[in-house]
């Protein structure tokens, strides 16, 4: 009987990403309140002040606007500054994209470090990988921007697998070339898209970490948590737990 429920549970996690947004966010399983708990750690990212500049996966859009963002801040007691605005991409394409709302902040705003998300909307509006106007372009123009103007310094992360049509495929070229500039301008990248464990999923925890094939709940952001605390701890000397 357990066994047979467990198998219907897990037919009806995997199948909530194909009709995710019908449903509201707040009555997803990987919504609970549970997933907001965190008890503070004394540790050397403390105080520490975080620019967190994306799309609608930095802003939580499916997790009740709570991301991996705040589960670090609530966590480790950092000054997040969350700029997240859904839809929008690192190309430099009208006054919301990841350019543009870049070039407010000055070294006047004193981040210890700017975290910027591989948008995926670059993937999904087809935009040029190379060339003027392209994602090359705009991965190199923030890195600089970050280093020379914020003297700060820079970390990208990226999604998990798209398995999306028209998107997916251009996510991962995406992700192999910002790798790339990152190896040859030796700047950091959290790269969950290449990390096995995300391409082995049950449908159980499929369904339980997904809001849809993009976004994820606050389950899905708990999971991503250890590979952002694997890198901040690297970045600002702590030693890893």
């Amino acid at each position: 009987m357990k066994k047979t429920i467990f198998i219907i549970f897990s037919i009806i996690c995997y199948c909530l990403q194909a009709f995710a947004w019908d449903i509201n966010p707040i009555y997803h399983i990987g919504n609970e309140k549970i997933y907001e708990k965190f008890i503070p750690e004394d540790t050397n990212l403390k105080g520490k002040k975080i620019l967190f500049l994306g799309s609608s996966v930095t802003l939580g859009a499916a997790s009740e606007n709570f991301s991996f963002v705040d589960m670090l801040a609530t966590k480790y007691q950092i000054i997040a500054v969350k700029d997240a605005v859904s839809g929008t991409t690192l190309v430099n394409n009208g006054n919301n994209s990841y350019i543009s709302r870049l070039r407010k902040y000055t070294s006047a705003d004193d981040f210890d470090l700017v975290v910027i998300q591989l948008s995926t909307n670059d993937a999904f509006q087809n935009t040029p990988l190379n060339g003027p106007d392209s994602i090359e372009a705009a991965i190199n123009f923030i890195a600089n921007y970050v280093i020379d103007e914020l003297k700060s310094k820079v970390v990208f992360f990226t999604n998990p697998p798209l398995n999306v049509v028209g998107g997916g495929n251009r996510y991962a070229q995406m992700v192999e070339l910002l790798n790339k500039i990152a190896s040859e301008r030796n700047f950091f990248v959290v790269d969950i898209f290449n990390e096995k464990s995300f391409t082995t999923l049950s449908s159980f925890d499929y369904g339980l970490y997904m809001y849809d094939h993009v976004h994820p709940t606050k389950a899905g952001y708990k999971v991503w948590l250890p590979f952002f605390e694997k890198k901040l701890f690297s970045i600002f000397g702590q030693i890893e737990k």
